[in-house]
């Protein structure tokens, strides 16, 4: 069986996408992230994949939240981690995925492992992302009563959510690029007709035995709402309308007819 890739920036709905392959059969792996405050069903993230990429970041003094483009090529320790998580898993005789927003940064060195990889990317409405992340590190800290420094990032830094959005979309699009569209599925966050048939597109156009794995959308997300979130840098906010354009492009260009997915453009707010 080939493995999925579930690629997507931090709130964009990727642990959903995960809950309901896996609700349809998906493999995700013996020990994962267990659920928090802001993904109480839980992440869906395998803790060796999530270690790998935090200690190739950390081997450039960044972490998640830092907007830097990796200098490659990386360390022979990650790309041996990499092996280490498909090996585990190259004799499942069942679809199997792996999901990590971090994933987007790195997908060059997964693509290159696992050449066959189907991709679904998933994307959402960069302002929704923006107050979800805002929401998700200021209700850390009421529900803790202990600021972290990186809950504290987002205040000092009131553009560092959209910066976020931008460049974890930009890195994935870059390398999306080099794929096979037949490999690729695109989930508009915000396009509910979409994501209800998610687990129907997917095992149609990969041929996957799934059940139909349905369920409800996370309100752990956040909300739609009609107030603009703010953004002082104009010259991020163009990078934004361009991706978000970029992204609504690689929707169209991977949509088969069967399926008949046309995508909603609207610039964000």
């Amino acid at each position: 069986m080939g493995g999925i890739l579930i690629v997507g920036a931090h709130r964009s709905g990727t642990s959903w996408v995960a809950r309901a392959l896996t609700e349809a059969g998906v493999f995700f792996g013996d020990n994962l992230l267990g659920a928090e405050l802001g993904n109480p069903y839980g992440h869906f993230e395998d803790i060796a994949v999530i270690t790998a990429h935090d200690a190739a970041l950390h081997d450039q003094e960044m972490t998640w939240k830092s907007t830097q483009t990796l200098d490659r090529p990386l360390g022979g320790q990650f790309l041996q981690s990499i092996d280490t998580s498909l090996n585990s898993r190259r004799s499942i005789d069942r679809p199997w995925a792996l999901k990590d927003p971090r994933m987007c940064l790195f997908l060059p060195e997964w693509i290159e492992a696992l050449p066959n990889a189907r991709i679904i990317v998933v994307f959402r409405r960069p302002d929704e992302v923006i107050r979800s992340l805002h929401q998700r590190h200021a209700q850390r800290w009421v529900d803790t009563r202990h600021l972290d420094s990186s809950d504290i990032w987002f205040w000092e830094s009131p553009d560092l959510a959209l910066e976020l959005w931008v460049h974890y979309n930009e890195q994935l699009l870059g390398a999306v690029g080099t794929v096979d569209p037949r490999n690729v599925h695109v989930v508009d966050w915000n396009d509910a007709a979409s994501t209800a048939q998610l687990v129907h597109q997917v095992a149609t156009k990969w041929n996957l035995g799934l059940s139909n794995g349905h369920t409800t959308r996370d309100p752990s997300l956040g909300q739609s709402a009609e107030q603009p979130a703010e953004v002082r840098d104009d010259a991020l906010l163009q990078r934004a309308h361009v991706v978000w354009e970029r992204l609504h492009e690689l929707k169209r260009s991977t949509s088969s007819s069967l399926l008949g997915a046309n995508a909603r453009t609207e610039p964000p707010t």
